[in-house]
């Protein structure tokens, strides 16, 4: 997500006057410092998602004058969780024929409550069956395999009976090396959530 809130033509960068290559750096290197930081009782999501917009202030600081606030920030961020067309109805479908469904996200534990939230996630997916990198420690490119293997264990299925969407070449791979059926499916598609449900349907599902 960090990708289009900080880079897209109305995100961080063009909204504070930044470049992109500055914030793309910073955008990079702090993935990586909060990927795999899960939340504990005592510092719960939004702390982390504070401290993640007080170290992008920090770091932009180092290289010119910043104009933003934390709070400006942080308020931004449901602007650029946009839902992929029809995906709702989708999921409707495959939920009503009793499909079990997962969420594997290389994700953060802020930038995914606020996804779960705004999009209403919870209607098709339980806590349970929710595996995010953050949580896991390591992401989807990992050669264990940890996330996918986690994804089967709570779904309880083998993993030639799961099948994975994603909209990065190399996670499909991944899961493909890992023995799981793996669908490209670009988030761009201009035929929405059509064209998704048009291979399931060619698969039987």
């Amino acid at each position: 997500m960090w990708e289009h809130l900080l880079l897209d033509g109305d995100g961080v960068a063009p909204r504070y006057g930044l470049t992109e290559s500055e914030v793309e750096e910073i955008g990079g290197t702090l993935w990586h410092e909060f990927a795999y930081q899960a939340e504990t009782p005592k510092h719960n999501w939004k702390e982390l998602e504070k401290d993640y917009w007080t170290r992008f202030i920090e770091e932009i600081q180092k290289k010119r004058h910043f104009k933003g606030s934390l709070d400006e920030l942080i308020q931004m961020t449901d602007e650029f969780i946009r839902p992929v067309e029809g995906m709702n109805i989708l999921l409707e479908k495959l939920q009503a024929k009793g499909i079990d469904l997962a969420i594997c996200s290389n994700n953060n534990e802020f930038w995914f409550r606020r996804q779960m939230d705004k999009l209403e996630l919870h209607r098709f997916f339980s806590p349970s069956k929710v595996v995010l990198s953050c949580r896991v420690g390591k992401p989807k490119s990992s050669p264990r395999y940890e996330m996918f293997h986690a994804v089967s264990d709570v779904i309880a299925s083998s993993n030639s009976e799961c099948v994975f969407v994603d909209d990065r070449v190399g996670n499909v791979r991944q899961a493909l090396q890992c023995g799981i059926t793996g669908i490209y499916f670009p988030s761009a598609s201009p035929y929405g959530a059509q064209y998704l449900e048009s291979l399931l349907e060619k698969m039987g599902i």
